[in-house]
């Protein structure tokens, strides 16, 4: 989904323009210096996971369902428990509870993930995170031994966690806290549950309503781009346990996939979203093919980034173009290339669709992680890092068009790779 904010609005923090060069804006958010293309801002939603899996899983933020999965293992005896995106990196609290020290991790998102030192000897029965986007500043709330809930802030440089007071107002109690992004934080409590507002500076609560499901509490929450939340909430009653979705408008939360053992950690993760540059081609189907992008376009990343082109003869071979200098509009094969030279390919990839006949339902697809990832293997040109814009356009065959051009193009995107 995107929304009409300059690309380091929002957790990815206000700076930029599309560029090569990646550079850090305030906190860490991965901005690019170019004087091309103004972008958007897209949102992947992220969450951790324990079993069967324990690590950083991509979910649909419609369904709930996992769409990739990256391993991270704690150390035994730990569990996650909170999870944010600092506008390059996933951070969350790794605990244990009993009087054991808690540490704060960062997933990357590549492997391996990096755990900062260990912070606090207490017992914490939840930790719950986020960083707000007009400072960058990372906080979370949480019990450490006993009375109201903590409000913590976690130092950005060291993972160390700071205790900044106990919460006060309208509730001492928090399950989950997460920022809007205008950068007003939100609360959630086990006693309704319910919503509050927090005043980060003073710890001060303020009621914003119920939030009418069962008795329990949710373990995490988050805020996509339209000011919904979404949270993982844990009932005695098995069958009201699960992902929920509900907003300032309509508090009563609509449940988006139930789960027995709901994830303790879930944020989204921000991004530039693709820019379309120029238009494709007409195929003897009489479609014009085009392209598309789906996961989080990380450059050193696990989780996939699907590239597909749709609307493509069925039964054909396509080849993903690329080039790292920029759009342009050559012409080319009876229609136009639409990325500035040097221009790289992939290996062919067959379009799906229809068995017999000729028709626009041929799709092609290639996880673009893993062609750079392959790559890299073989030592090929061009070496893809954060910052990169990448231009991409499909190229295939289409013999019904005939000679001199028996070829398809789709339309081209631009995508700004993220660490």
């Amino acid at each position: 989904m995107t929304a009409n904010t300059s690309i380091c609005a929002g957790r990815v923090r206000r700076c930029v323009r599309i560029g090569l060069t990646a550079v850090r804006c305030g906190l860490s958010a991965l901005c690019a210096l170019s004087p091309v293309l103004e972008a958007q801002v897209s949102e992947e939603l992220f969450a951790l996971g324990d079993h069967p899996y324990q690590g950083l899983l991509r979910l649909d933020a419609q369904t709930g369902e996992t769409l990739g999965i990256q391993r991270a293992d704690l150390p035994p005896g730990y569990i996650w428990h909170g999870l944010a995106f600092d506008g390059a990196r996933f951070v969350a609290p790794a605990i244990r509870g009993g009087n054991h020290p808690a540490y704060t991790a960062w997933l990357g998102p590549c492997e391996p993930f990096h755990l900062g030192p260990l912070y606090v000897a207490g017992q914490f029965g939840n930790m719950s995170i986020d960083v707000d986007p007009a400072t960058g500043r990372i906080w979370g709330v949480g019990q450490d031994v006993s009375g109201p809930s903590k409000l913590w802030e976690i130092d950005t440089l060291t993972g160390v966690a700071i205790i900044r007071g106990a919460l006060h107002g309208a509730t001492t109690f928090a399950t989950g806290i997460a920022f809007d992004p205008a950068g007003t934080c939100y609360l959630t409590d086990a006693f309704g549950p319910r919503l509050f507002t927090l005043d980060t500076a003073s710890g001060a609560t303020t009621f914003v309503s119920d939030i009418p499901i069962d008795t329990g509490y949710f373990e995490d929450i988050t805020i996509d781009l339209h000011g919904d939340f979404l949270g993982y909430f844990t009932s005695q009653l098995t069958y009201r346990r699960g992902l929920y979705r509900f907003s300032l408008s309509a508090p009563i939360p609509t449940l988006v996939k139930p789960m027995p053992a709901p994830h303790q950690g879930i944020a989204f993760a921000r991004f530039p979203s693709p820019v379309n540059l120029c238009a494709g081609k007409t195929n003897s189907a009489g479609c014009v093919p085009t392209i598309e992008m789906a996961g989080f376009p990380s450059a050193s990343g696990v989780i996939g980034c699907t590239i597909r082109g749709r609307s493509a003869l069925n039964n054909t071979l396509g080849i993903l173009i690329f080039g790292v200098n920029g759009p342009s509009t050559v012409p080319f094969a009876g229609g136009t290339l639409c990325l500035a030279a040097p221009y790289y390919r992939t290996v062919p990839r067959p379009s799906s669709g229809n068995l017999t006949g000729v028709d626009c339902s041929g799709i092609w697809e290639l996880d673009f992680i893993e062609e750079i990832r392959r790559r890299e293997i073989l030592g090929l040109q061009p070496t893809l890092s954060p910052g990169h814009v990448v231009s991409m356009q499909w190229f295939g065959r289409d013999p019904g068009l005939g000679q001199p051009n028996p070829f398809s193009l789709s339309n081209a995107l631009a995508i700004t790779l993220m660490p």
